[in-house]
């Protein structure tokens, strides 16, 4: 099975990861039981004893939401889905679903439908045949599996191939049937661990947006695991960012893109553009902040070192060009480096004092954009925060 669990060494979290939430923080960890179908209460794992690969885990996933487990290679994100499968122990802690213990309740009775990578479709039977295997296996009538048949293959665009086998298929198709046959017999819980991951970029999008319709039209509840910052944003009604075994930050998806709580959370999600700096002085949210330039900006307060270092986060899209700013408006002096063409719009490479920024504007604003040329960058305070140095 691929992707089965994620490498063991992970290091302690950073102290960035644990601060306490500012003022608009996502919602909180822990929902309205009526609404908790799996919880996860001080979970940890561990392979070798000494570090944790997910460390003192609560997490409440919500019944009918679609919830990403987002995060790099080695942060803990497939060791969670894995022990909510079955398929890995909790060294310490409890699992939870619908408040019943899955500590003495082996895989195959956790009735979770699953979706892998690898499909693991069976490749000597057709696709009728593996769509209606989970459905013998558990005695459903004959005339009940045909009716749930013919609803699968409608739901995922596959009538009239019910009688090709795997190899027969693309990979999209192939995928199809893997989410249609995990999809069948009505799970309360559907597990992904980077189902399309083999998928290439057109397809991959094009999949993104079919599970999301059907998640909305079947209103099961997903837990899908990836690395692909896109599908999540797409996809998903919250997302939890994973680092060294620790959730990052746990929010919607515009949460976490426009208000993230911390550098990881920020350099990791979309693009970002991070000025190094110190605060001089601060006023309840906001912060004046000397970047490391010289420069003088005013930023949300978010999450500073204890020593006042601090990386300001702003997004590309928030940066423009403008020699006559408003008051209000921080502006940053900066020299082209280059532009480049990416079809609907320009990326503008620049530096402000040594450190590199990256703006995304309008193709009309090309002109004069010539590697040395002198620009001036502006933006809204309210898009500059001001979080932890990073490492």
């Amino acid at each position: 099975m691929q992707g089965g669990t994620e490498p063991a060494g992970v290091a302690p979290a950073a102290s960035a990861g644990r601060s306490a939430p500012d003022a608009d923080a996502g919602p909180p960890r822990t929902a309205a039981k009526q609404d908790v179908l799996v919880s996860f209460r001080r979970v940890e794992k561990t392979y070798d004893g000494r570090t944790n690969v997910v460390q003192s885990l609560d997490l409440d996933i919500l019944r009918g939401e679609f919830l990403t487990l987002l995060g790099p290679s080695g942060s803990g994100k497939t060791t969670t889905l894995m022990m909510l499968a079955g398929f890995e122990v909790p060294t310490a802690g409890e699992i939870l679903l619908d408040g019943r213990s899955l500590a003495s309740v082996p895989p195959h009775k956790r009735s979770m439908g699953m979706v892998f990578q690898n499909y693991a479709l069976f490749p000597h039977m057709t696709v009728a045949e593996n769509l209606a295997y989970p459905l013998r296996r558990r005695g459903m009538p004959k005339a009940e599996v045909q009716a749930a048949l013919q609803r699968a293959v409608a739901m995922v665009k596959l009538t009239g191939l019910e009688q090709r086998y795997p190899a027969q298929l693309s990979g999209g198709q192939q995928q199809r049937v893997a989410v249609a046959r995990a999809l069948i017999f009505q799970p309360a819980l559907v597990l992904m661990d980077e189902p399309l991951g083999a998928l290439d970029k057109n397809l991959r999008e094009q999949m993104q947006l079919e599970l999301k319709h059907l998640h909305a039209q079947l209103g099961a509840t997903i837990v899908y695991v990836t690395h692909d910052q896109s599908g999540a944003l797409t996809m998903s009604n919250r997302i939890a960012v994973f680092h060294d075994g620790v959730i990052q930050q746990l929010a919607s998806p515009e949460e976490i893109y426009e208000r993230p709580l911390n550098s990881f959370v920020a350099n990791f999600i979309g693009e970002n553009n991070a000025l190094p700096g110190r605060i001089e002085a601060t006023a309840s949210a906001t912060c004046r902040v000397r970047l490391d330039s010289g420069e003088i900006i005013e930023a949300l307060r978010i999450n500073p070192g204890a020593d006042g270092r601090t990386l300001v986060s702003i997004r590309p899209e928030r940066l423009r060009l403008a020699a006559d700013a408003p008051s209000g408006v921080n502006r940053l002096h900066a020299t082209v480096q280059e532009t480049i063409y990416f079809g609907d719009h320009l990326r503008l490479h620049a530096e402000v004092g040594g450190t590199p920024v990256m703006l995304k504007l309008p193709l009309v604003q090309a002109a004069d954009l010539t590697p040395g040329a002198a620009v001036t960058l502006a933006v809204d305070p309210a898009h500059c925060r001001a979080l932890d140095p990073g490492v």
